[in-house]
């Protein structure tokens, strides 16, 4: 598993480098100002929007953490309902960053939606990379969050010119992960959460 990862570093990290400068700049070459402007808007004021939706998972992860001190089992519910809806605003955020980009293509589907995709990086993942890196101490959690947003995040936009059914699979796939795999896995994780 760790060597899987390791090789899945490398892309992700590409990704976060050169996606919205070399998207960013296609998309300027084509003209497509209003995108611009709105993908630099969303990717420098998005973390404020977020860290005032995510607010709403305090009162779980307060209820969690202090059944957590108490020895409580239930401590799991409560920390595995603020990890979930955290996990839905993450892929909520990936899905409205791809249809907001994606509306302002109007070819089909090939090598023109590239520099779409790629600005629709940027837009989805900026936030939450900026959101991890606040702070004192590094959370791993949310930090596992981020990267397997991101791995399947790059699958999702892979099987778009792949073709429909495997855009299909993948879609299928972040949503498992993200929704239900990560926030289950993460809950146990209780010396990197608390």
């Amino acid at each position: 598993m760790k060597k899987i990862i390791e090789i899945l570093v490398l892309p992700v990290a590409l990704m976060n480098i050169i996606s919205g400068v070399v998207g960013g700049i296609w998309l300027l070459v084509l003209g497509e100002w209003r995108l611009l402007i709105i993908g630099l808007i969303l990717t420098f004021t998005a973390h404020w929007y977020l860290g005032l939706i995510m607010m709403i998972t305090t009162p779980f992860e307060m209820i969690g953490i202090r059944l957590y001190e108490k020895g409580s089992k239930w401590h799991h519910l409560f920390i595995y309902l603020s990890l979930l809806f955290t996990n839905i605003l993450l892929a909520a955020s990936c899905v409205v960053a791809y249809l907001i980009c994606t509306s302002y293509f109007g070819g089909e589907i090939g090598a023109g939606l590239i520099p779409y995709v790629l600005w629709s990086w940027g837009m989805a993942l900026g936030p939450w990379r900026f959101l991890a890196s606040r702070g004192g101490e590094p959370n791993i959690g949310i930090i596992n969050m981020i990267f397997s947003a991101s791995i399947l995040y790059l699958f999702f936009i892979i099987s778009v010119f792949v073709g429909p059914v495997t855009n299909l699979l993948a879609t299928a796939l972040f949503l498992l992960v993200q929704i239900i795999i990560m926030p289950f896995y993460l809950t146990f994780q209780k010396k990197d959460i608390y």
